[in-house]
């Protein structure tokens, strides 16, 4: 007779581990927006907000995948948000289009987002475990309540995790309309 049992999912132990923290008290989280969705990280992971700066492209990568942001010598990835949830993404970036740099276990990567709203500490009783995000992979964890009402809980690690098998852009950055060349 097989003995059965349960290993958590990478996102799922961070699940946890954040609505332990939440249920403790005091974990603090930076809030944001893509079009369509308000969302959080947690401060720990989400290291700064930058400007807009050039992007080298990544010849095959997925469409999410921006390019690449040369920080003080080292390339990070940027990943347009609302393309990486599904929303259909940015078509085109100013100089105020906020970059959230964010870092999850020496994985760095930037995400592209509409607007940064600010930190919050959360109360205890603040998560929501929804059954829909109890799957690995998912790109959201769960929703918290704040003073900005109910948030998405963004899962960086899942999301700043680059597919090369995703669909890739038929065009060169810069060749329609769509794609977007900082």
């Amino acid at each position: 007779m097989a003995l059965g049992y349960h290993m958590e999912s990478p996102a799922q132990v961070t699940s946890r581990k954040f609505e332990a923290a939440v249920k403790a008290g005091g974990l603090e989280i930076l809030k944001f927006k893509i079009p369509g969705m308000r969302l959080c990280a947690p401060l720990d992971n989400a290291i700064k907000v930058l400007p807009l700066m050039e992007l080298q492209p990544v010849p095959g990568a997925p469409r999410y995948l921006r390019g690449l942001m040369n920080l003080h010598g080292r390339d990070i990835p940027v990943i347009d948000l609302a393309a990486r949830l599904g929303y259909g993404g940015y078509t085109r970036y100013t100089l105020e289009t906020p970059i959230l740099l964010c870092e999850y276990e020496g994985l760095w990567s930037g995400l592209v987002v509409d607007k940064v709203i600010g930190v919050e500490t959360l109360e205890q009783d603040a998560w929501q475990q929804t059954p829909a995000f109890d799957n690995a992979g998912l790109l959201l964890s769960g929703t918290v309540q704040t003073q900005f009402g109910s948030l998405q809980v963004l899962c960086i690690e899942n999301v700043i995790a680059i597919d090369m098998g995703a669909t890739h852009s038929p065009v060169a950055p810069g060749d329609d309309d769509k794609e977007v060349s900082a």
